[in-house]
């Protein structure tokens, strides 16, 4: 096994998408600073192995989605979740109330549609359902509350780790996202969970919970690190963060304003 980190010296963006191959889901992290880029490795890489980047951040998208985004910028994936060789984790259907799995999961692999718990593999009409309401989802969401959320999923076919739930969370700026939601998702370092934590961790200093953003900042700092080393200017700053947390909303915009540039 071997785990290192490569430093590039560039002369501007964009970056050429010759030197990394794109993978949905990848084995290393890109950070981009100045004109200095480096891919720090985030899973065990064997000798000869080949070195990916998640490029695009679509970690939380459906494969159709990730498929439009790659053209887009004629970046071509060949992982298993575009191939429809795995489970596509971010589209995440509620199974029926069946008395085996009554809290079960089913994933799209393809036209294939199984519950992960009891391995029950829904029947046409069930998966014309819920993929009828998927669509009906996406045109008819219209929430503006948590509570007014977690009303509409308990009705839904939908499960609540589905990706039109996850994106609804992020729009509402709500606690930002589920931690469980984004976990189960995104279970590799990623810098998405680094910017989750940050906002987590503003959220909890808004309403007086101090001890629970230090321990926000103190889980930012150690996504920073595995994603980028604890070098980084970000990693830094988090370090400082999570050891003299901000006590008001005054000090956490002087922290923002001259401590990284962070948004």
């Amino acid at each position: 096994m071997v785990i290192y980190t490569i430093r590039i010296r560039i002369l501007a963006p964009p970056l050429s998408k010759s030197i990394y191959v794109t993978r949905c889901v990848p084995n290393c992290n890109l950070t981009v600073t100045g004109t200095t880029m480096w891919v720090t490795a985030i899973t065990p890489i064997d000798a000869g192995q080949i070195l990916t980047v998640d490029a695009a951040d679509l970690f939380y998208r459906p494969a159709h989605e990730r498929r439009q985004f790659l053209a887009v910028d004629k970046i071509s994936c060949q992982c298993d979740l575009c191939g429809l060789r795995a489970p596509d984790l971010a589209r995440t259907v509620w199974a029926f109330k069946c008395v085996n799995c009554p809290e079960g999961i089913v994933h799209p692999t393809g036209n294939n549609f199984t519950c992960v718990n009891c391995l029950a593999e829904w029947t046409p009409s069930q998966i014309q359902a819920a993929e009828a309401q998927e669509s009906s989802v996406v045109e008819e969401l219209d929430v503006v509350t948590l509570a007014d959320l977690d009303s509409f999923i308990a009705t839904s076919l939908l499960h609540p780790f589905h990706y039109i739930f996850f994106w609804a969370l992020d729009d509402l700026h709500a606690m930002c996202v589920d931690s469980n939601c984004l976990n189960y998702t995104l279970p590799y370092p990623h810098d998405e969970k680094v910017q989750h934590y940050d906002h987590l961790a503003q959220t909890l200093v808004a309403i007086g919970d101090i001890p629970g953003a230090a321990a926000a900042y103190q889980a930012a700092y150690t996504v920073s690190c595995l994603c980028s080393g604890r070098d980084y200017d970000e990693s830094q700053l988090y370090h400082r963060l999570m050891s003299d947390t901000p006590t008001t909303k005054e000090d956490l915009l002087r922290v923002y304003k001259h401590g990284g540039g962070l948004e």
